[in-house]
């Protein structure tokens, strides 16, 4: 009977203990105070509204918390304390027209703005924005994230191109163009226009409704320019990240003009080789690299056929020229030994050639790039153009 007893007594007192061990804790969130140290990017704006704000989903119509102050100088802190530890979406607005903020939403067209994604604060944190971190904002914002670690601080472009664009082709151009730096593996780009003529124009302009390509291009050498710039160089280059998604944008949808994407980010590979010329002397012109798409042997004229991709060399040596895994192309290049100075294709006295050129069955060789770039393609100037040879330019 006693061990019955004893038995129930402790079963009992087992339940109880099990029983209150369930009951939830809870843990109270750290508060954090987080400091933003500003270098505003132009004297101008001394005087002008700032505000530094923390969201907590993208999307949201209102901030989790907003603090805003008056730049005097170039350089402004704003302290915004008690802020719960969690992940926030960041963003720092500068009234750039003097006309004070909106209550429509956080940043007005011709704003100049900065902003982070996906950034933790766990504890005290201060947030250093330099002079050229900053954007002015137009129309739409992209949300980029799912960089690969290992690129913060580095310059990120994007464009909105016309459906079925090849951004390696040479001259390609979108129709808004945005650059910015990734910060904490992501980026929020502000897309201007490019073709305009004055500054009114810049904010009369607006993309239409329809389907676009929209390329992301994460810089890995510091090369990068704003596509809209481009008309000399490809702003592309090999170990470049990129990242592609097609954009049905409609303009009546608000949703069109934030939006948050997550990319899955590959490496721009290509061809390199070494070019050299026999017949080269300083007194010449430029060297210039060119992969085309078909074969210039087999056309009649060239004329509105842009390269894949061009390197233009101050002399003949190594060459690069970036290009999808996948693709193949002719791989060709002259040295514009009169110096008349022009891109568009050699001239009469020039040396060209060509990977794989053979001069007496007036032949070239196919190059496929292969996932990891192929490299070693070497070839020669050495064939004095004319009229009537190689492609008949």
């Amino acid at each position: 009977m006693f061990r019955r007893g004893l038995a129930y007594v402790i079963m009992i007192s087992v339940l109880v203990f099990l029983v209150g061990g369930c009951e939830e804790t809870t843990t109270e969130p750290e508060i954090c105070t987080v400091t933003f140290n500003l270098t505003c990017p132009d004297e101008e704006l001394d005087g002008h509204e700032i505000s530094a704000s923390l969201w907590t989903d993208w999307g949201d119509e209102t901030p989790y918390v907003i603090e805003d102050t008056t730049i005097s100088g170039i350089s402004t802190t704003i302290i915004i304390t008690d802020v719960a530890s969690g992940t926030y979406h960041l963003m720092v607005v500068i009234d750039s027209q003097g006309d004070g903020f909106s209550e429509e939403g956080p940043v007005e067209q011709g704003d100049v703005f900065w902003g982070a994604l996906n950034v933790e604060i766990n504890e005290d944190k201060t947030i250093s924005v330099p002079e050229d971190y900053w954007q002015y904002y137009h129309s739409i914002v992209f949300g980029i994230q799912g960089i690969p670690s290992g690129h913060n601080g580095e310059l990120i472009g994007t464009g909105i191109f016309e459906d079925g664009a090849n951004i390696l082709e040479f001259n390609t151009e979108p129709l808004m163009g945005g650059l910015g730096f990734v910060y904490n593996n992501a980026a929020l780009i502000a897309m201007e226009p490019t073709d305009y003529w004055d500054d009114s124009l810049w904010y009369e302009w607006q993309l239409e409704s329809g389907n676009y390509d929209v390329w992301i291009l994460v810089d890995h050498d510091g090369t990068i320019e704003e596509w809209e710039d481009s008309s000399e160089t490809s702003p592309i280059t090999i170990d470049d990240l990129y990242y592609s998604f097609d954009y049905d944008f409609d303009s009546a949808d608000f949703e069109d003009y934030w939006k948050l994407v997550t990319g899955t980010f590959s490496n721009i590979v290509g061809i390199t080789g070494t070019v050299s010329c026999s017949t080269w002397n300083d007194t010449g012109g430029d060297t210039y690299v060119m992969a085309f798409p078909l074969n210039p042997l087999e056309q009649d004229s060239l004329t509105g056929v842009e390269p894949l991709a061009m390197d233009i060399l101050e002399e003949p040596g190594a060459y690069s020229l970036p290009m999808f895994a996948g693709d193949s192309a002719i791989v060709v290049g002259f040295w514009d030994a009169d110096n008349s100075g022009t891109e568009e294709g050699p001239t009469q006295g020039d040396y060209m050639g060509g990977y794989g050129f053979d001069p007496e069955m007036m032949t070239l060789e196919w190059v496929i790039c292969n996932e990891f770039g192929t490299a070693n393609k070497d070839f020669e100037l050495y064939t004095p153009f004319d009229t009537t040879g190689f492609g008949g330019y």
